[in-house]
């Protein structure tokens, strides 16, 4: 279990705020009440890990250094010196500072047990996750790339901070899932040649502890490799937390990894999620800029009860992301293919100390400085659309909401006080059933409906501290369910940067990083365009609302219509 102390920290002229007190400490960390850490950590772990301790101070602390190590040890003498039982008593040492104080708003050793919050963020269960999970010797959870580094958001080692569980690899370095069965790039291959196909089941992991399939990507057991995953969100399942998440729910999931031991502190890298009834090529990479070819392509067939079916196969000449299509059977007679089973002792959850002087922290506002988008041309390349001036508040922000589909976002000013956007007005929408979402805490994922595009970015009230995202409906095409996330900017704190979508893609979300939404990523999908206006009622299973298209997707009898969804009520 956990057995933690949390500290409340005053910092010399920074108090901690009004509403953070030692009941709400208590309720949203050791309590059983829904959505504390408590009682995540217990629905992630398989009811296997409690968090248990006492909360103390607030202690006033005042000294000159304040990065988080010096801050631990002004804690530490302090608790040595007037709570000494209490602290020796406790393996881990949870502190909540001032917003002010800290520059991330979390901050975790790699092993030991000692973590650092800002208060304005205990409300999140993920970030006790997140910085616990460090405790216990856990990257991040990354997409492609090392440069983005926090980007897998369907796994608590992400960026904070909607609640979700941890993805398969970390729940197997804390003995919470075990592989099922592996199999060998070649054998894959060399079978879907032979048979068109290796079909494999694939159990949720939210369900059956054995449930990842391990794909052995070189000769030697040593080199990386990707595992299989299904992240299925019914009440029975802990992935339940995904529900309603477009991108990460009821997904099959490929994952890299160049660990080979529970304790490896190696970053997981996401690298595609695929819906039932998807195919998608599976991309490997070499954690820098490029993605590696594996020839292989999956195909999510369908799911049965709490498992996947999923299909194995070589990618055809020519099959890109945006191209591929489902596996064709061979004329030869299908064959079933043998999966080696593996048997391994579940590992015993513990925390090892590791030499204070040498301890490694990591922390969740990590500033990226790799570029991953590789342009071949020797033309800098140019977003779709036009940009509008740069706006400071909602009484300057943008007034027309649909004149196309967002495509480009810039910064500039202290904590990217002015915007700008950048708009494809080549991609008409629907004035009918639109959206508005808002961060409400400078720090937040947002993202439009399931087939919208975004339209617009606005600020809310005075100033750009917080954000709207306005998204419609498209009328000439439709949003591909694949996405991927662009990287913050301004990549240095309060620069004049921007970032696009390329090609034919389109913005349907963005994040804010830092206080203030100081720095701003684009969630990106592509976008196919149609001559013709496509109604949407039913690839978005639609009962009723405006297609699209000028006509309905039909009525609700006695019942209503929510608009914003298409669903009778």
């Amino acid at each position: 279990s956990v057995n933690a102390i949390v500290i409340q920290v005053n910092m010399c002229e920074h108090q901690l705020a009004a509403d953070i007190t030692t009941s709400r400490l208590e309720n949203a960390i050791f309590s059983k009440t829904v959505n504390s850490f408590h009682d995540v950590i217990d629905t992630c772990s398989r009811n296997t890990i409690s968090v248990t301790g006492k909360v103390v101070g607030p202690i006033d602390l005042c000294q000159e250094a304040r990065d988080p190590w010096s801050l631990y040890l002004g804690v530490k003498e302090y608790m040595q010196t007037n709570h000494k039982a209490d602290f020796d008593a406790h393996e881990y040492k949870m502190m909540v500072f001032p917003a002010n104080v800290l520059s991330a708003i979390g901050v975790g050793t790699m092993g030991g047990g000692i973590t650092w919050y800002r208060d304005s963020y205990v409300q999140h269960p993920v970030l006790f996750l997140h910085e616990v999970g460090h405790n216990w010797k856990l990257a991040h959870a990354a997409t492609e790339f090392e440069s983005k580094e926090y980007a897998d958001l369907s796994g608590a080692m992400g960026y904070c901070c909607e609640v979700r569980c941890y993805n398969f690899i970390h729940n197997w370095q804390l003995g919470f899932a075990e592989v099922k069965s592996e199999l060998t790039l070649d054998s894959i291959l060399s079978d879907a040649d032979a048979n068109g196909w290796v079909e494999v089941e694939v159990p949720a992991q939210g369900v059956h502890r054995e449930s990842g399939i391990k794909i052995l990507t070189g000769p030697d057991e040593s080199d990386a490799y990707m595992v299989l995953s299904y992240r299925y969100t019914g009440a029975d399942s802990f992935d339940r937390y995904l529900a309603g998440n477009w991108n990460h729910g009821d997904t099959i999931q490929f994952h890299h990894w160049d660990g080979d031991r529970t304790t490896s502190m190696e970053l997981t890298h996401l690298l595609s999620s695929i819906k039932v009834g998807q195919s998608s090529l599976v991309l490997d990479t070499d954690r820098d800029r490029t993605r590696v070819d594996r020839d292989l392509k999956a195909q999510f067939v369908r799911a049965e009860g709490t498992s996947a079916i999923v299909r194995l196969c070589r990618k055809q000449p020519g099959e890109s992301l945006a191209s591929a299509t489902a596996c064709t059977a061979s004329t030869t007679t299908m064959t079933s293919v043998t999966m080696t089973s593996v048997t391994k002792t579940s590992t015993t959850l513990t925390s090892t100390s590791v030499p204070m002087t040498s301890v490694t922290m990591t922390s969740v506002t990590k500033t990226s400085t790799d570029t991953t988008i590789t342009i071949t041309s020797t033309v800098p390349p140019e977003p779709a659309g036009t940009w509008t001036a740069y706006f400071d508040s909602e009484a300057s922000s943008p007034t027309e909401l649909t004149k196309g589909a967002l495509v480009g976002i810039g910064c500039m000013g202290d904590f990217c006080k002015s915007v700008k956007t950048n708009v494809w007005s080549d991609i008409t929408v629907s004035a009918k059933g639109m959206t508005t979402i808002q961060v409400d805490v400078g720090n937040g994922h947002i993202a439009c409906n399931t087939g919208q595009v975004a339209t617009a970015v606005t600020c809310l009230g005075s100033s750009c501290d917080n954000l709207r995202l306005h998204c419609a409906w498209p009328n000439n095409g439709r949003v591909k369910s694949q996405s991927h996330n662009l990287e913050f900017v301004p990549e240095t704190l309060h620069a004049t940067a921007e970032s696009f979508c390329l090609d034919n893609e389109v913005a349907i979300g963005l994040q804010c990083d830092s206080a203030k939404c100081a720095r701003v990523m684009l969630m990106c999908a592509e976008f196919e365009p149609s001559e013709q206006c496509v109604p949407h009622c039913d690839y978005l299973s639609m009962q009723c609302g405006d297609d699209g298209c000028g006509g309905n997707c039909g009525s609700c009898g006695d019942t209503m219509c929510n608009e914003d969804v298409g669903r009778c009520v």
